[in-house]
């Protein structure tokens, strides 16, 4: 799997009013001692392995039961298009499902006829993880009665290594800040005296499968165009160094 990661330019630098000129001595209260405080940021990005695709069906009828099956029968043709091109089936989960009433309306009088129709509103999530087969099922789906597909995202599944690249790159960024700004100071830069870290995933999107494979469209070997990106973690750190 390729990966890399990137030092990102963004930090936060504050210098306090100096009370010492010694580094923190155990049980020193460090808001007395000399310091500057650093943000480091630090970027790692892979290439994607798992593909998720929340897709459902939307049915209406006069009969609630009725919509209860004609969603059914919809939903798992969708579900079984999908696990024929390989989808696990503990990589299936159901995402929503509600059923509500709507009542109709007279279209020339616009007062209500006293008629309902029950709405069944059902979302399927399904984790794709051979990336050059997200297209087509894609078009399986839709072509199997499915008549919404509300995303698709990408995603690293194991995102260890990304995590502990973006955390070293992290730490490297806020240390060279930390450094150039001691520099200009005119000091020297001593320990770190506190740190603080926290790091989360950013998904990439592709939502042109709503304008490139509408309900109902395409067949055959036409799939709907799918790039997946890159998947990104990022890694920030705070830290306070003494001045010496």
């Amino acid at each position: 799997m390729r990966t890399r990661f990137i030092l990102a330019a963004a930090a936060i630098a504050t210098l306090p009013f100096a009370c010492s000129t010694q580094p923190a001595l155990a049980g020193q209260d460090i808001s007395s001692v000399r310091q500057i405080t650093v943000m480091g940021t630090g970027l790692a990005d892979a290439e994607p392995d798992v593909a998720t695709i929340v897709f459902g069906v939307d049915v209406n009828s006069s009969d609630p039961g009725q919509a209860v099956q004609d969603a059914a029968d919809l939903m798992n043709a969708g579900l079984a298009a999908a696990m024929d091109l390989g989808v696990a089936e503990e990589d299936i989960k159901t995402y929503s499902y509600s059923l509500w009433t709507e009542n109709v309306y007279d279209p020339v009088t616009y007062q209500p006829t006293g008629e309902q129709l029950y709405h069944v509103t059902q979302l399927e999530s399904v984790d794709v993880r051979d990336m050059s087969l997200v297209g087509e099922v894609l078009a399986s789906v839709v072509d199997a009665g499915v008549n919404s597909v509300s995303s698709v995202t990408y995603r690293v599944d194991d995102q260890t290594a990304l995590q502990a690249q973006a955390r070293v790159a992290a730490i490297a960024d806020a240390r060279s800040k930390a450094e150039a700004i001691a520099a200009g100071l005119g000091v020297q830069l001593g320990e770190p005296l506190t740190a603080s870290e926290y790091s989360g995933g950013i998904p990439t999107y592709d939502q042109i499968v709503r304008f490139a494979y509408g309900a109902g469209g395409g067949g055959g070997d036409s799939y709907p165009p799918m790039a997946p990106g890159s998947f990104t973690v990022t890694g920030n750190v705070t830290i306070t160094y003494a001045i010496q």
